[in-house]
């Protein structure tokens, strides 16, 4: 095996758990109909929107959420304005694997205690903010 294609393999591998409950999440979007999918870039990542996903997160203040290497968004626009972002949660799944929701939940747990924001102030969002930025 080349050593590229084992990198991609324990890139792919490392978060896949995550990846895998993510789909199983995806499941009533999926028989609700409306779903459409994109994989996108070098990641592997796939998007998907619309549906039961996309109206059951216009229901809240979340545009969309990563999941592994599934990113869910509500609909096309919100998937092309946070690309940038969802993929650099991605690239963090990438990095951490099973542990990231953990070092997420730290991450804001941490601000809070500091006296930031939970969200805005956790330096996963914020790697993700600059993303954003560059592109």
């Amino acid at each position: 095996m080349s050593t590229g294609l084992g990198r991609t393999l324990v890139r792919l591998a490392w978060p896949l758990p995550w990846t895998l409950a993510g789909l199983l999440l995806a499941l009533p979007t999926l028989l609700g109909g409306g779903w459409q999918w994109r994989r996108l870039g070098p990641t592997g990542a796939l998007f998907a929107y619309g549906g039961f996903g996309g109206w059951l997160l216009a229901r809240g203040w979340i545009g969309a959420i990563t999941i592994g290497h599934l990113v869910l968004a509500r609909d096309a626009e919100t998937m092309e304005r946070t690309l940038a972002h969802e993929l650099m949660h991605v690239r963090q799944y990438e990095r951490w694997g099973l542990l990231f929701p953990l070092l997420y939940l730290w991450a804001s747990w941490d601000a809070w205690r500091r006296g930031g924001r939970a969200y805005w102030d956790n330096r996963y969002e914020i790697e993700a903010r600059q993303a954003e930025s560059r592109s």
